[in-house]
């Protein structure tokens, strides 16, 4: 038989399976970078449009802050009105309270006192004045405990002043509460 030498053949062939190999090495290597590329691209794009979203997010929220400031700016004017439209309500309730509080106390004055001031402080009324004797002023304040528009008569001082010089002998202080019988 003769000899055959197969060794060139197949040096050729190994040389041509490894260009393959290495040419299909390269092409996969280059097919990996070209789709890390495009997925790059790709995350790159979707963190853009996600910035974008935030930044429109952002945007809104500021404006929403502002509009929710203005909202709690309405709301405590708002309640400042009510507080004035409630005063305003009580007084306009009130009105004639004085009227009646002064005609009241010229009813419950006996004879022989005569007052020096009348101070208001709320619905608490201090009264000063002068009489002629303490049983005066005892009927002063079993006048003012039947009235309707006064009442609690708390005597506070009774002085006694010189009888020779003056003819109201007793200065006294008494104070009372301002009594309202109107439904509220």
């Amino acid at each position: 038989m003769a000899l055959i030498n197969l060794l060139p053949w197949r040096e050729q062939e190994r040389k041509k399976k490894r260009r393959e190999f290495i040419v299909g090495v390269v092409v996969a290597a280059v097919v990996a970078v070209v789709v890390l590329i495009f997925v790059h691209i790709y995350v790159a794009s979707l963190q853009g449009y996600q910035a974008q979203r935030n930044a429109l997010l952002a945007t809104e929220i500021k404006l929403q802050a502002v509009k929710l400031a203005k909202i709690t700016g309405l709301e405590t004017q708002k309640n400042k009105l009510i507080n004035k439209i409630k005063v305003i309500q009580g007084l306009e309730r009130h009105r004639f309270g004085i009227v009646h509080v002064m005609d009241a106390l010229a009813k419950v004055v006996p004879d022989g006192i005569y007052l020096i001031s009348f101070t208001q402080f709320g619905n608490d009324l201090e009264i000063k004045g002068k009489s002629i004797a303490n049983g005066q002023i005892s009927r002063l304040m079993r006048s003012v405990e039947s009235s309707l528009w006064l009442k609690a008569p708390q005597l506070q001082i009774i002085q006694a002043v010189n009888k020779e010089k003056k003819e109201y002998v007793d200065d006294f202080r008494v104070n009372l509460k301002q009594f309202h019988n109107l439904v509220d």
